[in-house]
């Protein structure tokens, strides 16, 4: 409760090949920042029945979440219940007006 958000800022996006492009950004997760970098992909377009355009996004790329403050390290009869590298997969729709 004391963290309830997860927050992603980007300050730099960077165009690549084929609607591939890298994002640069701040994170920030239980209250601590860094800069992380993704890779980043449009998908597509389409037109709706109101002739708004839709453009579709994906971005992705891991981080340490000890990197961030979070490092329970539990395990289960031995097991590991959680591992260090955590996979950030971002999926947006842009709508214009």
């Amino acid at each position: 409760t004391k963290f309830p958000t997860i927050v992603f800022k980007s300050t730099k996006i960077t165009p690549g090949n084929d609607g591939a492009f890298t994002v640069v950004g701040d994170l920030t997760i239980h209250g601590v920042t860094k800069p992380v970098t993704l890779a980043g992909k449009m998908l597509g377009t389409a037109t709706d029945g109101r002739g708004r355009k839709h453009i579709g996004y994906t971005a992705s790329g891991t981080i340490d979440r000890r990197d961030f403050g979070i490092s329970f390290m539990g395990s289960m009869g031995g097991a590991l219940i959680a591992g260090t590298d955590v996979t950030l997969e971002i999926e947006s729709e842009m709508v214009s007006r």
